[in-house]
């Protein structure tokens, strides 16, 4: 009662958190079935260059369960929603952006036809849309 400006404030982060939450857990959801076929695929376990490690640690399989989730690795936007990395028992790593990377694929899509038609080695991510 002393500070209902701090109480609102709270509320509203409190709120938005549930929602953010509650919105991230619905999507991996329903793209889990995507995110295990797209990353058990073979052609995507390849090594980088620099480092000579896997880019992706590519199993044949199941990914298994999420066994850490690391949040707000990065300025809250858009109702409090930030980047979440997931860790699965596979060993795959996943950062979630809550936006529409329609134009991150479409840059990968780029650098993809630049491979195709010129020489060098265009690097490029492995980018959902969803």
């Amino acid at each position: 009662q002393n500070y209902p400006v701090l109480g609102r404030l709270i509320a509203t982060r409190i709120d938005f958190w549930v929602e953010a939450t509650t919105e991230f857990l619905q999507r991996l959801k329903a793209d889990l079935s995507e995110i295990q076929q797209v990353f058990q695929s073979e052609e995507l376990g390849t090594e980088d260059n620099r480092t000579r490690e896997k880019v992706f640690p590519i199993t044949n399989s199941p990914l298994g369960k999420v066994i850490q989730i690391k949040s707000n690795l990065s300025d809250p936007h858009n109702r409090g929603r930030c980047v979440i990395a997931l860790t699965f028992e596979s060993g795959l790593k996943l950062v979630y952006k809550p936006k529409d990377l329609g134009l991150e694929v479409a840059y990968n899509q780029f650098l993809d036809w630049c491979n195709q038609h010129f020489s060098g080695d265009w690097e490029q991510g492995t980018t959902g849309s969803q």
